[in-house]
């Protein structure tokens, strides 16, 4: 549903701001060619420098106004993807990916919430075009380039770990619809062995069960989430986000593990 919400989030910005609404909408799925073409998914194609080089590409081959729509799809897809629990690997090629870790990539309430929000804004497009007119629309233009520099700025300086969520109990997850797609934070030991997952945009997830009390639930694990070597047998405190939608209670989009005992 993500991408959904990308491309219309394009179409809304392209509108309002006057500029070519193709290229803002072709800059707001664009990043997504990562899965296509095989590289890690939010990785490279999601980092400030790949917004910077493609949009300084479409200035070399067409003009400043197409460059700078580019720029804004380019620049709303980034920030979006910034705010979910995986974030983006901004500074590419550093290993680290930077989120602010607000909400899961396909939540769905969040996502109608934004669809919506964006229906109502242009619904309400001539007014906002008129006072965009009146106040000058480089000024707006100005104020976009402004807020790329500032989140992205927040984004980096913001800690890379962060959890948050309630605190839970593997026996109080299983199989609770009310707390699907919520943020938790939870224990156990690593009671199965730890496989290895490539999705199809090549990144390398860890799949394992934890146990507490006779009670087990799935985790799915991006490897670039805690340096150390997870053994079977170990005891983990982890935070992410739990979800039943996959066909069985899992905790996925994890942020973060502390290895507690071995």
């Amino acid at each position: 549903m993500m991408q959904v919400t990308h491309a219309v989030v394009g179409l809304v910005l392209g509108e309002i701001l006057l500029l070519s609404t193709p290229l803002v909408v072709l800059g707001a799925v664009l990043p997504d060619i990562d899965f296509l073409i095989g590289l890690t998914h939010r990785g490279l194609t999601h980092s400030l420098l790949f917004l910077v080089l493609a949009s300084l590409l479409v200035y070399k081959l067409r003009d400043k106004r197409a460059a700078f729509s580019l720029f804004i799809g380019l620049t709303s897809h980034l920030f979006l993807d910034a705010v979910t629990t995986m974030g983006i690997q901004a500074l590419w090629s550093l290993n680290t990916f930077f989120s602010f870790n607000l909400t899961s990539t396909n939540y769905v309430p969040v996502n109608i919430f934004i669809i919506a929000l964006l229906a109502v804004v242009y619904y309400n497009k001539e007014s906002i075009i008129d006072y965009l007119t009146r106040v000058r629309r480089g000024v707006a233009l100005k104020g976009s380039m402004a807020f790329t520099i500032g989140w992205s700025l927040l984004l980096i300086a913001s800690p890379v770990i962060i959890c948050r969520g309630s605190d839970s109990s593997i026996n109080s997850l299983i199989n609770n619809k009310v707390l699907n797609g919520m943020g938790v934070r939870l224990n156990g030991t690593i009671c199965s062995s730890i496989n290895p997952y490539y999705s199809k945009a090549g990144n390398e997830y860890q799949v394992f069960y934890i146990c507490d009390n006779n009670e087990s639930i799935k985790i799915f694990k991006g490897s670039w989430v805690l340096d150390n070597e997870l053994r079977q047998g170990d005891v983990i405190y982890l935070c992410g986000t739990y979800t039943t939608d996959y066909g069985e209670p899992e905790v996925s989009y994890i942020d973060y593990v502390s290895l507690i005992a071995d």
